[in-house]
């Protein structure tokens, strides 16, 4: 019989907040993904919900294993299921693919990205943001859509992993265009 533990601080049905990946939840998402070949899923974050047996969001970096390969993010989602398997239930990529046509792969943030990301977010009050890939677009000038590490300035705040898309113009400074929760 399964004993399941409800996150401390959550009430029962409701998502646990974002953690880095301990080994019991690398060991759910290892036992999903070993058979896939050609890709390799390392979870960074795991959020949880107690709701029929334990549902997992996980934050990962992803590698490909081929001729032109490259590493990119993806929220993937896995139900644990009372009795019988686990299996995955959503994969969202974060690797430009799934944007409209013309946005770059997922990169690095180089010191260019990263002084627009200081320069458009510096006014944020009360979240620092930590950028840890960026995708862009030439349109008007350049869209930047940041994936970024969240947490609050205050105590006993808790990270998030959170997508913020800017514009900059041609002409312009860079102007934050949308702010996104993926996982809390």
């Amino acid at each position: 019989m399964k004993v399941l533990d409800q996150p401390q601080g959550t009430a029962w049905g409701m998502w646990s907040t974002c953690t880095p990946a301990d080994s019991d939840s690398k060991n759910v998402i290892h036992t999903i993904t070993k058979n896939l070949s050609g890709v390799y899923y390392k979870p960074l974050y795991v959020t949880r919900q107690v709701l029929a047996g334990i549902n997992y969001k996980f934050f990962c970096e992803v590698e490909t294993a081929s001729k032109d390969s490259h590493t990119f993010y993806s929220l993937l989602s896995i139900h644990e299921p009372l009795h019988g398997y686990s299996y995955i239930t959503e994969k969202k990529t974060f690797d430009g693919t799934n944007l409209s046509t013309g946005w770059s792969y997922y990169e690095p943030i180089t010191s260019i990205t990263g002084k627009i990301f200081e320069e458009a977010t510096e006014e944020l009050p009360g979240v620092h943001y930590k950028p840890i890939a960026v995708s862009i677009l030439v349109n008007q000038g350049f869209f930047y859509k940041f994936l970024c590490y969240s947490k609050g300035l205050y105590e006993n705040t808790h990270t998030h992993i959170t997508l913020i898309t800017i514009h900059e113009s041609i002409s312009g400074s860079p102007l934050i265009q949308g702010i996104e929760t993926i996982i809390k």
